[in-house]
């Protein structure tokens, strides 16, 4: 298969088509087939969304001579996990600068390990904590329509490891917190990435 962004040639397409219609479930009811063979903008809508993940770019600017500490306190956050901190993150950032960094979002439930597979075959690398405070700090309202996440930092627990996400609690408003690396991501999670 093509890289990201690359059109498949008409064999890959018709080796990919015959994949598909080899994985379609057998028992499917013969209404629900014949209602999805007559909705063709519903069908077409929803194989694009399970198939093409979507990709929106941002430019942050991370500064790399900043603590965890201060990256949290320019964010903003009325709820922060206190375990955010550069004791637990002691790692720097992959760099320092302004830079262009993509939300992907994959269209499907999927776990930390294939997130980041997806994510590598795309041509990018999950970001890590520093990037995700500059784009908290620089894009707060995005985290106001999605969780965010940054699979390539995480905090070793006892009992696991957690990865820092962005996210908004209703009633509390926009929350820098750590969810387990061992559970799963939703069909609405953006994964913050940055090009190899």
């Amino acid at each position: 298969m093509p890289e990201h962004g690359t059109a498949l040639t008409v064999g890959q397409y018709a080796e990919f088509g015959a994949a598909v219609l080899k994985a379609l479930p057998r028992d499917i009811p013969s209404t629900r087939a014949l209602a999805w063979a007559r909705n063709g903008v519903v069908l077409e809508k929803v194989l694009r969304q399970a198939l093409v993940p979507q990709l929106f770019s941002f430019l942050i600017t991370v500064d790399g001579n900043r603590t965890v500490e201060q990256m949290v306190e320019v964010g903003h956050y009325p709820i922060c996990d206190p375990l955010i901190s550069s004791r637990n993150f002691r790692d720097r950032p992959h760099r320092s600068g302004v830079f262009e960094a993509y939300i992907i979002k994959l269209g499907c439930n999927i776990s930390s390990r294939d997130a980041i597979v997806e994510i590598d075959m795309m041509g990018f690398r999950p970001a890590d904590l520093w990037e995700l405070l500059a784009f908290g700090g620089q894009h707060s309202a995005i985290q106001e329509l999605f969780r965010v996440v940054a699979l390539g930092s995480a905090w070793r627990e006892s009992v696991g490891y957690y990865v820092p996400t962005l996210s908004r609690r209703e009633g509390y408003g926009r929350v820098l917190g750590l969810v387990k690396y061992e559970g799963g991501w939703l069909l609405d999670d953006g994964f913050l990435a940055i090009r190899k």
